[in-house]
């Protein structure tokens, strides 16, 4: 009986020292996950201080010595937050990470971003002092980017009234970018471009009616972060602003009730040390409105493509115009001494169909007979 009271304590001796053991480990283990964790965040700050980033928090599991993955990263940027989700780094094989450097990186990828800008990014960039290090432009010494979602908001500002999102960007060693500006669901600005040491190429496409409902959705995001500033000012003139000069040009159309409608496709081609620009542009869907001259509407037409006949009916030859307004140009030459050519066009003149059925004949047309208007900057 003594000899089973004896065992029967044995046994329960080492289930409490074994479960103490396995808890001690798990604590320590906790423990110096904990302060390998704030020991990594405090040498990343180190080394990313100068360039004004801090890490606040992150996780990250290491493949190998080369390929790092965070499932979760979070980082502040000159005050902006940036939340970014399955974050993979890749280094050179040659990385000295006792000595590690920008140039160092190999690709970069992430599904998605999430940043909330801080509401100072869009003043003049005249009041703000920013003397963090700077990156020469070399695209074969950036690393590969790849992208996804990222969605922009600023501090203080609902996502509600303002989201802008980008779909994906990315760029190889061969200098090709590519990216996307989405507010609302509709597309912004689409850019495909190859960015080489020698010359840039770029196919553009920019949605000059989407773009004032962003401008407009941006300045009353600035204006009720800087309503005391504003107020000093009139109609889109508050100089201290980032986007002043776009906000004076959207004042301007406001002013005189002008609705303008275009979409802008150019293809550019730029030698980086020549300075020689090539480029073409062509304005679709495009329609100048002045909502203030009783809905009298401009909506310009290449003369060779211009064989259809126009209906005498004031609704049908509203609508039929209404689809077709387009112009085309070229801006050349050095970027000091360009030269822009406007390929021909008609400019029809043409009311809103209620106000045209009141007039006594029809409104005329202007007509750019020339084999291309020519003008030097």
């Amino acid at each position: 009986m003594a000899v089973n009271t004896f065992g029967q304590q044995f046994r329960r001796l080492i289930l409490i020292s074994t479960g103490m053991m396995l808890t001690t480990i798990l604590i320590a283990t906790l423990y110096v996950g904990w302060n390998f964790q704030r020991l990594t965040i405090k040498y990343a700050n180190d080394f990313l201080q100068p360039y004004q980033v801090q890490i606040a928090d992150f996780s990250f599991t290491i493949k190998d010595l080369t390929h790092w993955q965070f499932p979760l990263l979070s980082l502040t940027i000159n005050q902006t937050k940036v939340d970014i989700k399955d974050l993979n780094i890749s280094f050179k094989s040659d990385t000295d990470f006792f000595a590690l450097k920008i140039e160092d990186l190999y690709a970069l990828s992430a599904k998605k971003l999430n940043i909330d800008l801080d509401p100072s990014v869009l003043r003049s960039a005249a009041k703000q002092q920013n003397n963090s290090p700077t990156i020469a432009l070399d695209f074969s010494a950036l690393p590969l980017i790849d992208i996804g979602e990222t969605q922009l908001t600023i501090k203080n500002i609902a996502s509600t009234k303002l989201k802008i999102n980008i779909p994906y960007l990315k760029l190889d060693k061969k200098g090709n970018f590519s990216s996307e500006v989405v507010n609302n669901q509709q597309t912004v600005v689409k850019v495909a471009a190859q960015l080489n040491t020698d010359e840039w190429q770029a196919n553009t496409q920019v949605n000059i009616t989407k773009l004032q409902l962003l401008i407009a959705d941006i300045y009353a995001a600035e204006t009720t972060l800087f309503a005391s500033k504003m107020a000093q000012y009139n109609n889109f003139e508050d100089s201290t602003s980032l986007l002043s000069p776009i906000y004076k040009l959207q004042g301007l159309l406001n002013s005189q009730q002008l609705l303008l409608n275009a979409t802008v496709n150019s293809a550019v081609t730029l030698g980086v040390k020549s300075g020689q620009l090539q480029s073409q542009h062509s304005i679709s869907n495009l329609k100048l409105q002045f909502n203030g001259l009783a809905g009298l509407t401009l909506i310009p037409q290449p003369i060779d493509d211009h064989k259809h006949a126009i209906s005498s009916d004031p609704q049908q030859q509203f609508d039929q115009l209404n689809s077709q307004g387009e112009l085309a140009f070229s801006l050349n030459g050095n970027i000091a001494d360009l030269t822009l050519t406007v390929q021909p066009f008609e400019l029809p003149i043409v009311f809103e169909p209620q106000v045209k059925n009141t007039l006594a004949t029809p409104p005329p047309s202007l007509v750019v007979y020339s084999n291309a208007l020519m003008t030097k900057s």
